[in-house]
């Protein structure tokens, strides 16, 4: 379990490393990488989060804290102004798509 947990870490600083040059697919992958090495690392959502938000993935970002509120609700909670803004570009998208068909 310690081996998987140092994996996962080397990934999440990868994911850092490549979110600092704002390089967001591959710091969305090495985060997915870390999630899938330790479903319980929650920072990994919450970087994910962030990555995601960055390359307009908002739904995606919403689903992450779905999975943050479950493992860590402080983090989370510190991190609500992340998820009101992917909210409200969701419900933005939602509007005009829907005017868009009308």
């Amino acid at each position: 379990a310690h081996a998987q947990r140092e994996r996962a870490i080397q990934a999440l600083r990868m994911g850092q490393s490549f979110a600092s040059t704002e390089d967001w697919t591959n710091a969305d992958l090495e985060f997915t990488r870390a999630i899938e090495i330790d479903h319980g690392f929650a920072r990994a959502y919450l970087e994910r989060a962030i990555a995601r938000f960055s390359e307009g993935k908002y739904p995606k970002v919403l689903a992450d804290f779905a999975s943050l509120d479950r493992l860590d609700p402080a983090l989370a909670t510190r991190s609500i102004t992340l998820r009101i803004l992917a909210e409200q570009a969701v419900v933005t998208a939602h509007s005009s798509s829907y005017v868009n068909k009308n």
